[in-house]
């Protein structure tokens, strides 16, 4: 899948996640949020997170932000996030003992933030920042059994983290985070296997899995064969594979279906297909072809085709 497009359907999926938010007030001081936003999810009609099991890890992007009023600035301290303690509580009240493993990378948001940030290091939130970091809890071995739970995460341990400018403990006032329902099931009919299919496949892509991501993107593609972007996660991991000639296939099997759409990320992934089988003046007449009336899109498109398939043809 082009990355691009792995971006939007990310972004699609965590806006309509379900979300548990808490606030930490002060006084004449910014409130800061925390919001916990579950990746990888689909929403049943009760208003539940339902994952489709086995599931052996569930995914959380936790977003802390200052949306004070004020303009004063809080030091997020770096061990903050691990901090956080979550508990996940079965239907008859007991407790399952989770672990909790943050990545290394956060995302910060705001002016004078790069894209990307160390999650250890200490971190100015400045009203409108934000700070973005993914987990992963999971038990110590096994799967999650099927069954109903809450999620519930306590920022109460985190609250030492948190400082003013001057370095003192940061005197807002925390309230209990609220828990959401969460199910994990099986899969109760052809529509949520295709749909556990991309989960786990897009998963297995983004970790350079790219033969297990196969096998899954495939059994999504079979359940939903009118679907390009199930064709397009086929062929995208085919590319990095190095299978060229049968991502060339499947894409153009993916073409046909979207090719009334303009802003269709596939001609490039075509184009740059066709370059990695050295088939470049192809990749040329494809990319004017598709779209004569607009010169300046077919160039831009080769130059990042071309790029693109250099720097797969050199990767190991």
């Amino acid at each position: 899948m082009p990355l691009n497009q792995q971006r939007i359907a990310a972004l699609a999926i965590a806006l309509g996640s379900a979300h548990m938010s808490a606030v930490l007030a002060a006084e004449a001081r910014p409130d800061i949020s925390a919001r916990f936003l579950q990746r990888v999810d689909v929403r049943s009609s009760g208003g539940e997170t339902t994952l489709f099991g086995p599931v052996r890890e569930i995914e959380l992007r936790v977003t802390i932000f200052n949306d004070g009023d004020a303009n004063q600035t809080i030091v997020l301290k770096g061990r903050f996030f691990e901090q956080i303690a979550w508990r996940l509580i079965r239907a008859d009240g007991s407790a399952v003992p989770l672990q909790a493993s943050w990545s290394s990378l956060a995302e910060c948001h705001g002016p004078g933030f790069p894209l990307s940030c160390e999650l250890a290091e200490d971190k100015l939130l400045a009203p409108t920042v934000a700070v973005e970091a993914g987990v992963t809890l999971t038990l110590a071995n096994g799967d999650f059994e099927f069954g109903q739970y809450r999620l519930v995460a306590d920022l109460e341990p985190a609250r030492e983290q948190l400082r003013d400018m001057d370095a003192h403990r940061w005197p807002g006032k925390m309230t209990s985070p609220r828990s959401f329902p969460l199910i994990i099931r099986g899969p109760a009919n052809r529509s949520e296997q295709a749909m556990q299919h991309r989960v786990l496949g897009g998963r297995e892509f983004t970790r350079g899995n790219y033969r297990t991501a196969l096998g899954y993107y495939e059994q999504w593609a079979e359940a939903q064969p009118g679907n390009p972007m199930a064709l397009n996660a086929v062929a995208e991991t085919l590319f990095n594979l190095k299978r060229f000639a049968e991502a060339l296939s499947v894409f153009r099997r993916a073409d046909a279906l979207t090719s009334a759409s303009g802003d269709s990320l596939v001609p490039r992934s075509i184009a740059t297909v066709l370059f990695a089988l050295n088939r470049g003046s192809e990749a040329e007449a494809y990319l004017r072809h598709r779209y004569p009336h607009s010169p300046e899109i077919a160039a831009q498109l080769l130059i990042e085709a071309r790029n693109r398939a250099d720097l797969a043809r050199h990767q190991q």
